[in-house]
């Protein structure tokens, strides 16, 4: 009787425990399970009518759609180039979070033997995903007239550089690297507005609207600036008179050329 009863006791125990590692396992899987976004990309005509601008491209300049995933950390978790107008992308393996996606249009073009991938649309959205969810979200697209970035960065010397900035002349060397947010470049400049007076000044140039050159509003980035000032020195022209260095980082903000002055970034060498 008692060994009967010994085995039914150890049945159920078997049985339980089996019942606890399947669940155990189920809500494993549940919770770590990635989440899907689903984004459906505009074709090239959809894309155009969305235009703020009155001034949209043809469909020859929307040949295709670069989409980067950040989560709530400013981290890009994923990036997909290529991406076809008109069709839907999946974006998986996403842990519990807040996601930006954003989405820039673009076309490519060969200049001096070079190829080139020009941003002619632009659009971002935020979303929250849960474990395991699968969302399908969409953006609106603008011309890059009106989402874009046109950045110019004012440079303004001090303390012993504010003094020395004029006597030296005006022959100054600029270089400016752009660091964050999956960019990193360097432009450089011979200065020409501003000379003689106590500030320099770097327009974008044609970089701007580059998509591997593309400062996207909302984000931080780091301008890290070289000024080198050459010259004449007892009839002797001297590559590198004095150096000056500065850095900022700064949340760059939607601009263009018409109201780039409201929109610059500043940054202090010494």
């Amino acid at each position: 009787m008692k060994r009967s009863i010994l085995k039914k006791f150890f049945a159920f125990l078997s049985v339980a425990a089996s019942a606890f590692l399947l669940f155990s396992c189920s809500v494993f899987e549940s919770d770590t399970r990635g989440g899907v976004i689903s984004l459906a990309l505009p074709d090239s005509s959809s894309a155009r009518s969305i235009s703020t601008s009155g001034n949209a491209p043809s469909n020859d300049f929307i040949e295709a759609y670069e989409v980067r995933v950040r989560n709530a950390e400013n981290k890009m978790v994923q990036k997909i180039s290529g991406a076809t107008p008109g069709s839907t992308i999946s974006i998986d393996k996403l842990s519990p979070d807040t996601y930006t996606i954003s989405v820039l249009a673009y076309y490519s073009a060969v200049d001096w033997g070079e190829t080139y991938d020009y941003v002619t649309y632009y659009g971002k959205i935020s979303t929250k995903l849960s474990a395991g969810e699968n969302k399908t979200v969409s953006l609106a697209l603008r011309d890059f007239e009106n989402s874009g970035t046109y950045i110019t960065v004012y440079i303004n010397p001090i303390n012993s550089a504010l003094d020395e900035w004029s006597e030296l002349g005006s022959n100054n060397n600029y270089s400016c690297t752009i660091t964050g947010n999956g960019v990193n470049f360097t432009f450089e400049d011979m200065e020409t507005v501003g000379n003689g007076n106590d500030y320099g000044c770097m327009p974008p140039g044609s970089w701007y609207c580059l998509k591997d050159k593309f400062l996207e509003p909302g984000f931080a980035y780091t301008f890290d600036v070289t000024v080198i000032k050459a010259g004449w020195v007892e009839d002797n022209w001297v590559d590198v008179i004095r150096k000056y260095h500065g850095s900022k980082t700064q949340v760059v903000e939607e601009s263009n050329y018409q109201n780039q002055g409201e929109h610059a970034v500043s940054v202090e060498v010494e």
